[in-house]
């Protein structure tokens, strides 16, 4: 888990003066010469902990890359109908 801390995004901060923090947490850290741990703690305490931290959405990270769902329903109900045994009589 926190060899992915890189990949949360900060989405909200509640002081202003952070909303430059916004955005993808390694490119935060990097730009501040900080490990992701270190910049994450570092912007919650000045935001008083009211920092939403969001992690990172499936498909979106090196070890979900290839895990992607399909939102595509329709697909899945028609086939599973097209499975289904005729009811006997």
């Amino acid at each position: 888990m926190l060899r992915n801390l890189a990949n949360f995004t900060i989405d909200q901060v509640k002081d202003e003066s952070l909303a430059k923090y916004r955005g993808r947490v390694g490119e935060i850290a990097e730009s501040e010469g900080k490990e992701p741990f270190d910049a994450m703690i570092d912007i919650a305490v000045a935001d008083d902990l009211q920092t939403y931290f969001m992690p990172p959405t499936m498909g979106t990270d090196d070890e979900t890359g290839g895990c992607e769902a399909s939102s595509d329903t329709t697909t899945a109900r028609s086939s599973a109908l097209r499975t289904r045994e005729p009811a006997s009589t």
